[in-house]
């Protein structure tokens, strides 16, 4: 039986028809098919909808294999795309009206659909971008158009004029997408609350992303593919990107706007209230009102894109991975922030030397380095996708180091150049006071201190790159966005305003390290586990069979163990160290060992019968004789010696190479957990530790009965406290505790022997 048609497959029909009259070049015809192809998949994206367990909006076209069913729809425009760009310049309204596909696929009110499908609307303007500078490449010469200048792409004039056309329909298409987002997510169209508007914004900041997103990826391409008129109009209208929904929004006066960030979105309006409320500036006054927080937050985010994409192509242009410097021209007028309309509503004034400082503090301290979500995950996912398309010219079979970037501090190179070439004479100065008034308020760091920290840590990289370049990449660079610039004095100065900004930084950190209050509840936990770990501790069964460590509240000889050079910020909220994963088991190691070695301690001053032996075969018979003993007694006998060479002859008894002695038989256990066990002489377990030299022990394995700890009132074994040593800065954490040592009366045999200095032969 023959296979129903796919949605796809329907959709496919509809585009050979839009082609087939596209190739006859019938204008009205191409119209009213695009319109029933655009109708038909509108059609599907609502049959296809429906709600998850919650009843939020889901969609059925999001199910797939290794990509959704709608991705595949949107696919299908790539050969319409494609043909339109054919006829460019024979018939732009074919290119010109494929444009609007993203806009008219939008549905009306995007809060009852998917807002994956939704999204994902939007990416055809990438698919369409690569068909028009395919056009473009085939069509232009590459020639040198000034003197001084290098070469770029060339077209003749009806081919410039036709092109110019299509790329100003597509900004003026997109740029009209943007224009809807107020509209389809309902902004303002219902009175309704403050939480209920915050929500709204909230679910449109996906559109939003994605449409910056692709906005700088339209740039990005029209610079790698050296396409001057697109990157021209794609430079503006990146610049004005926010001028698109400012009518909608409203500026915000009362909050520390630097470190808002798009992962505010995630929570509702309440629990917003409280996270601004350290950012506020004047607290009691007045809230502020949720079009207001979403204006700053996606001005942020503008900003962020506009520095990450520019420092991308910058990085084009300095790795010559381009010969043109039709990137350093764009990067620019991007950080001048230059647009030929002089009505734009779009901020127009270059970004000063202390903004940038302020945005490498931002761009550094939104998520970890290494996280998969969140802001700061995303704008590494931009840098990976926006720098994907570039490599630099290598010859084929060659091995190479690949030089795509992937993350924020790979632009760190180029974020220096930035900000050489933006550094005046007073500006450093000003940046100082203002990253260290920042810095100074940890609570307004979405992870606190651990974020400060992270910023010191990237600061001290800039300092180290700059002062270790030999290649000339900063030269380079300041002289293609400020020729003006002498780079050496800009670079001396630049380091010494990275250093006093860290040394403030530091001090700032030190006076609010200082003025925190140890929290016990930290030192109680650590207590805790600690005791965990002494009651579970068992390094001493295989040696001591049947040993229990317990607790009981009776009062015991007391121990302390301390730690010196501990630092308080491991005990203060928040937490002003980075704690080394393994910074518990080093605490509780320490005291089970300390526990261990009064045990030994203990254990060595137990009364011993001392037999003297000169040699080897006089030892093997004393240990048989007296092992035979504590057989008959229902014991198991335990050898403890120095080591494999303390007796001399302990390494030949386990020897593979050696032959058995005379009387012995050896073989390994492998129950045994530990590397104290040699072997197995005769049934007698062998194990080696530090006891007195040319000594070996003889016992009964039950010999220890337990460890008991006196517990508290609490039923806490040990008891921590810190003491700050004379900085303040750390200090030492001791462990109390009580402890008592129960000993089973059993005869402990001391096999005394002669040194020997001689090296066993096995």
């Amino acid at each position: 039986m023959k296979d129903q048609p796919r949605p796809a497959d329907m959709l496919e029909e509809l585009g050979d028809k839009v082609i087939g009259h596209m190739d006859r070049l019938a204008v009205t015809s191409f119209r009213d098919a695009l319109d029933e192809m655009i109708d038909f998949h509108r059609f599907l994206i609502e049959a296809y909808e429906t709600h998850d367990d919650r009843g939020n909006p889901d969609s059925y076209a999001q199910m797939g294999d290794w990509q959704s069913m709608h991705v595949d729809w949107i696919r299908g425009y790539r050969r319409l795309f494609e043909r339109a760009a054919r006829y460019i310049g024979q018939e732009n309204d074919f290119a010109s009206s494929l444009v609007y596909v993203p806009y008219r696929l939008l549905p009306e009110n995007a809060l009852q659909y998917s807002n994956a499908t939704t999204v994902e609307v939007l990416d055809g303007i990438n698919i369409f971008i690569h068909r028009i500078e395919d056009w473009l490449t085939q069509k232009s010469t590459h020639e040198r158009v000034e003197i001084g200048r290098s070469a770029a792409h060339v077209l003749a004039g009806s081919d410039k004029k036709a092109y110019t056309d299509v790329v100003m329909s597509l900004v003026g298409a997109w740029e009209n997408t943007l224009g809807l987002v107020s509209s389809i997510y309902k902004w303002q169209r219902d009175s309704i609350g403050n939480t209920d508007k915050w929500s709204r914004f909230c679910a449109s900041w996906p559109f939003l992303q994605r449409h910056l997103n692709n906005s700088a990826y339209l740039l990005a391409v029209a610079v790698w593919n050296e396409d001057e008129i697109g990157a021209d109009h794609y430079s503006e209208m990146l610049l004005r990107w926010f001028e698109q929904i400012t009518h909608e929004l409203e500026d915000d006066y009362h909050l520390t706007k630097p470190l808002l960030t798009p992962d505010l979105f995630s929570d509702d309006w309440e629990t917003v209230l409280e996270k601004l409320s350290p950012m506020m500036l004047h607290p009691g006054l007045s809230e502020p009102v949720p079009a207001g927080v979403f204006s700053a937050i996606i001005q942020n985010t503008m900003r962020d894109v506009i520095v990450i994409v520019a420092a991308i192509m910058e990085g084009w242009f300095l790795s010559k991975k381009q010969q043109t410097d039709i990137a350093p021209r764009i990067v620019a007028r991007l950080l001048s922030r230059s647009v030929d309309d002089d009505d734009s509503l779009a901020d127009q004034r270059a970004i000063s030397f202390p903004e940038l400082m302020l945005q490498f503090v931002r761009l550094e301290t939104v998520g970890g380095r290494f996280a998969s979500e969140g802001y700061g995950a995303w704008l590494d996912s931009v840098i990976s996708s926006l720098d994907r398309m570039a490599e630099r010219p290598v010859v084929s079979g060659r091995v190479f180091t690949p030089s795509t970037k992937h993350r924020r501090d790979d632009l760190h190179g180029v974020f220096l150049v930035f900000l050489l070439s933006r550094l005046g004479s007073d500006d450093g100065e000003i940046a100082i006071k203002d990253v260290s008034e920042l810095t100074s308020r940890s609570d307004l760091f979405g992870e606190r201190d651990a974020s400060i920290r992270s910023l010191l840590y990237e600061l001290r990289q800039l300092v180290s790159m700059l002062s270790q370049d030999q290649t000339g990449f900063y030269r380079k660079g300041v002289a293609s966005l400020n020729p003006e610039i002498l780079i050496g004095n800009a670079s001396e100065k630049l380091i010494s305003i990275l250093e006093r900004t860290i040394s403030e930084i530091d001090q700032s950190r030190k006076e609010r390290l200082l003025s925190l209050d140890i929290q016990k509840d930290k030192i109680s936990s650590l207590s805790n586990k600690v005791d965990s770990s002494i009651l579970s501790d068992n390094s001493l069964l295989p040696i001591f069979n049947g040993i229990r460590n317990y607790k009981s509240h009776e009062y015991f000889s007391s121990y302390t163990f301390t730690f010196n050079g501990i630092e308080k910020g491991y005990f203060t909220s928040p937490e002003m160290v980075q704690r080394s994963s393994n910074f518990d088991d080093y605490i509780k190691n320490g005291v089970t060992g300390y526990i261990q070695r009064v045990f030994w301690y203990e254990f060595a001053n137990l009364s011993q019968s001392v037999i003297e032996v000169e040699t080897e075969e006089a030892f093997a018979a004393g240990v048989k004789s007296r092992a035979n003993q504590i057989f008959r007694e229902g014991g198991r006998p335990v050898l403890l010696v120095c080591g494999w060479r303390d007796p001399s002859w302990i390494g030949k008894w386990f020897s593979w190479t050696s032959k058995p002695t005379a009387g012995l038989e050896v073989k390994r256990r492998e129950d045994m957990e530990t590397n104290l066990y040699i072997g197995t002489v005769n049934d007698i377990d062998v194990f080696r530790f530090r006891i007195k030299p040319n000594h070996a022990l003889l016992f009964n394995s039950d010999l220890l009965e337990s460890l008991t700890f006196g517990a508290n009132e609490e039923g806490a074994i040990t008891e921590a406290e810190f003491i700050p040593d004379e900085t303040g800065l750390s200090g030492a954490l001791k462990f109390n505790f009580n402890l008592k040592i129960n000993w089973r009366e059993r005869e402990i045999f001391a096999f005394h022997y002669p040194s020997s200095d001689a090296d066993n032969e096995y």
